[in-house]
């Protein structure tokens, strides 16, 4: 049975919602193919173009869009402006280097 004092940390740590709201948009994230192919997409190539990404993938530019916003905005990716041209590759936080090594593990 658990002690006093670590049902009063353990409830300190996850009234934290943001963090466990990033961490469950990620594992969600991971659970759609598309956004997973984008993943696995940019973890071979480093650097990849929204075009690159329908032109591979078949799917429209919004929807290639709106699924790069949101690993942006989950810290996941980041852009690099070259020109009118954004492309994306992965950050270097502490979710783009386990998504990364996710993608390793699963081998795909």
């Amino acid at each position: 049975m658990l002690s006093d004092r670590t049902i009063s940390n353990l409830k300190k740590n996850i009234t934290s919602n943001s963090k466990f709201n990033i961490k469950a948009g990620l594992i969600k994230c991971m659970g759609d193919p598309t956004c997973l192919k984008i993943l696995y997409i940019i973890s071979r190539e480093k650097e990849v173009c929204p075009s690159d990404l329908v032109s591979i993938l078949g799917i429209s530019m919004p929807a290639i869009s709106h699924q790069l916003a949101r690993l942006k905005q989950m810290g996941v990716v980041k852009t690099k402006r070259m020109g009118q041209i954004i492309c994306y590759s992965f950050s270097d936080t502490k979710e783009a280097k386990s998504i990364k090594n996710i993608i390793k593990t699963i081998a795909l």
